[in-house]
């Protein structure tokens, strides 16, 4: 019996409100979702009890061109982002905005993205 060998992820692609951004390779993505936490007793492991839930990240690196505002990015609120890998998936955050502050250096544009937990479309 012949298995198919898994596609391996490279490089990923990032978009916003459906435009496709000019990131540099290097960009992560933190799912975001319920984090678990173990439940403990005298008697030891109980199992596993949600500790709250948190929101998905994305950190990235924008290539800067005169068509980039970097202070519309710093406002970016209740934009929906999708995160694409080569290996043909995509991460659906919906509800994004930018968190903390937005660094523009050497003609690159540095930024974080939170939102709603992220989706496998």
């Amino acid at each position: 019996m012949s298995t198919t060998p898994a596609k391996m992820t490279g490089i990923c692609h990032l978009n916003v409100n459906g435009a496709r951004m000019r990131a540099e390779k290097g960009a992560s993505l933190e799912v975001g979702g319920p984090v678990g936490e173990s439940a403990m007793s005298t008697s030891g492991f109980e199992g596993t009890v949600t500790k709250e839930i948190k929101p998905a990240k994305i950190s990235a690196t924008l290539l800067h061109s005169d068509k980039d505002d970097v202070s519309a990015i710093q406002r970016w609120r209740g934009v929906t982002v999708t995160f694409e890998t080569d290996s043909n998936q995509t991460y659906l955050i919906q509800n994004a905005g930018t968190v903390g502050d937005v660094k523009f250096k050497d003609g690159k544009i540095d930024f974080e993205l939170e939102g709603a937990p992220a989706e496998l479309l």
